[in-house]
């Protein structure tokens, strides 16, 4: 998912959500890889991939933001929202609250902490 905010007194500021189990992700099976490799899900991780080199390339300020299992629950409903990075601590539940990603998200932008990260969010046990 991609995100387009104008914020007050900010510039534009793009946002991109990325999947945790993109295929360059280190941390994914290689049975889930190759699943993706001869699936047609393949596209979509293709333009996952794509954004991810596009932000890194970039001369701009980019934060991808990696949201394990989305779910609809309201903020803080499945527990405090943990981060890490690749090659950190495992996520220790594969859910998240979209309401949750949303104040990540905003608060990247208004803290200015996750500038050139890439982190991974989760709700629940650390």
């Amino acid at each position: 998912t991609r995100l387009r905010l104008r914020l007050p007194d900010v510039p534009v500021a793009d946002v991109a959500i990325r999947s945790l189990t993109a295929p360059a992700t280190p941390t994914v099976s290689w049975v889930f890889r190759a699943f993706i490799k001869l699936s047609n899900i393949k596209i979509g991780y293709a333009d996952h991939d794509g954004v991810d080199a596009l932000a890194r390339t970039s001369d701009t300020d980019w934060t991808l933001v990696r949201a394990v299992g989305l779910n609809d629950k309201p903020a803080g409903a499945l527990g405090p929202l943990h981060t890490t990075e690749v090659g950190g601590a495992k996520p220790g539940t594969l859910n998240v609250t979209r309401a949750d990603v949303a104040t990540f998200c905003l608060d990247c932008v208004d803290k200015h902490e996750w500038v050139h990260r890439a982190p991974i969010i989760w709700n629940g046990k650390p």
